[in-house]
């Protein structure tokens, strides 16, 4: 009777098992059946791809948005400023996994007021802002053109203010092609304070609804922007340029 039981037992396993891994597979192909069909209309060959590689994808974005932030006291003087006089805080947080489990992590800025900001969504909101005003059309019609890809830095946070850099990637042009995607637009705005020195400078502020504008050097090397309070002004310095805020 023993040995009859204990079939009984293992049998009931084996069936709770086999249900269980049928369960997640049937769910797992019926959820990701459903992200293919709202994407886009794709073949069998893209949706199994995905099938395969979105599991590695959730690995990579993880959660722990919850995750304390560690601020990088050495990087105090290398963010844009957020008041007269006063840098934002860097701090450095984990925000998934990566690779074969390890930490990814993502630096975020902190205001004078306590506030975070997430650097993904500061470019965003410059680049949404250049769609608006019509000229980040103009922008990637300069790059379709002659390969004009420039670099944009947001120096100050309150209010944003972004400095444009002119640069040209003309080998980005003939592998890329003429047209880039969103995100390599985004790529392109980062945040800082101080950066290389660039003829033909500009700049632009969603806050202050300024589209963008070219930048004046005084002779000592000087250029001012106006704030509702205050001033930022931009000091070269032979192939830099350094940032005050009064």
């Amino acid at each position: 009777m023993l040995w009859l039981e204990l079939d009984i037992v293992a049998l009931v396993a084996g069936l709770t098992s086999l249900l269980t891994v049928g369960f997640i597979a049937v769910t797992y192909f019926s959820l990701y059946r459903s992200i293919c069909r709202g994407l886009v209309e794709l073949d069998d060959l893209c949706q199994f791809r995905i099938l395969v590689l979105v599991p590695f994808f959730i690995s990579i974005v993880g959660c722990g948005s919850n995750a304390p932030l560690k601020i990088e006291p050495h990087l105090n003087d290398k963010g844009p400023w957020c008041a007269p006089k006063q840098r934002v805080q860097i701090g450095e947080r984990v925000v998934g996994k990566v690779g074969w489990g390890e930490n990814k992590y993502k630096n975020f800025l902190v205001d004078d007021e306590g506030k975070e900001y997430d650097t993904d969504k500061i470019a965003d909101q410059c680049w949404s802002y250049l769609e608006r005003t019509g000229e980040a059309r103009n922008i990637e019609q300069a790059f379709a053109k002659d390969g004009y890809l420039p670099r944009m830095i947001a120096v100050s946070l309150k209010p944003l203010v972004v400095i444009v850099q002119p640069r040209w990637n003309t080998h980005q042009l003939k592998t890329a092609g003429p047209k880039l995607e969103r995100y390599n637009w985004t790529s392109t705005i980062g945040s800082a304070c101080d950066s290389e020195y660039s003829a033909g400078m500009q700049w632009f502020s969603p806050d202050l609804e300024q589209k963008i504008t070219n930048l004046t050097f005084s002779e000592d090397g000087v250029a001012e922007i106006k704030l509702k309070s205050g001033r930022l002004s931009l000091i070269h310095d032979g192939k830099q340029y350094k940032t005050t805020r009064d």
